[in-house]
């Protein structure tokens, strides 16, 4: 498996600010569309009215921290 395709199996929840004036929010739109396309499932919450700061909506939100809390590492194949 490619690397890139074992990043995209991972939980990913991408946070962006719409009006973000140091990253493009193109870029977080571009990240989830290529995790997707390598198989993966990438949760994207996109802010409106935030810049760069969206953590802190992020951060205030009880999903995120239910979300988090529900991830687990998967089992390690075991050589046969």
């Amino acid at each position: 498996m490619r690397r890139s395709q074992a990043v995209a199996k991972l939980p990913i929840w991408i946070f962006h600010g719409a009006e973000d004036p140091v990253v493009p929010v193109a870029e977080s739109r571009r990240m989830v569309k290529e995790l997707t396309a390598r198989g993966g499932a990438p949760r994207y919450t996109e802010y409106p009215f935030a810049g760069h700061d969206a953590w802190d909506p992020a951060f205030n939100s009880p999903d995120l921290w239910e979300w988090l809390l529900r991830q687990r590492r998967p089992q390690a194949e075991r050589p046969r």
